[in-house]
């Protein structure tokens, strides 16, 4: 059986990155070993508990716009994607319980929809490291000492091609 191997890529230099794992020596002889059979982004171009809606979502958004500008020949999957921040409610006394816009929009919105094959959610909750050292198991206080450290913001999340 045929085992599909992909990439994962950060997503830092986007453009090109994306570009060079799309690209092919020669277009009329396709290599099956040249490039990936689905190609990784992990991304954290959208990091806010208060949008409720896809519109809020501009990181998101040029995302979406960057991969269609591509015309990417493989499946591509958000292989990280979401974020913790303070921004997120406090449920059942957790700090800073993310919501799951993201998916919800990767399944009902066009761009997302036509541009990503899928997703994996980063960070389902606090993890210890990055609880705040007064805060013991179950991590209920919610700690900045990880987060944003590689977070594009979302005006530089798009590169001039």
């Amino acid at each position: 059986r045929k085992i599909p191997i992909g990439l994962i890529s950060a997503d830092n230099d986007r453009d090109n990155l994306a570009m060079y794992y799309n690209c092919h020596s020669s277009r009329r002889k396709m290599d099956p070993f040249e490039t990936a059979d689905w190609y990784g982004l992990n991304t954290y171009v959208f990091c806010d508990g208060n949008a409720t809606s896809f519109e809020e979502a501009e990181g998101l958004q040029l995302l979406a716009s960057s991969f269609e500008s591509y015309n990417y020949s493989v499946p591509t999957l958000l292989t990280e994607f979401g974020c913790l921040s303070d921004s997120f409610s406090t449920i059942d006394g957790y700090q800073g319980q993310r919501n799951f816009n993201q998916a919800k929009w990767m399944l009902d919105q066009t761009p997302m929809r036509e541009q990503f094959s899928g997703g994996f959610a980063f960070e389902y909750s606090i993890e210890k490291a990055n609880a705040g050292s007064e805060s013991p198991y179950p991590f209920r206080k919610f700690g900045h000492q990880n987060y944003r450290k590689y977070q594009l913001p979302p005006i530089s999340a798009t590169m001039a091609i």
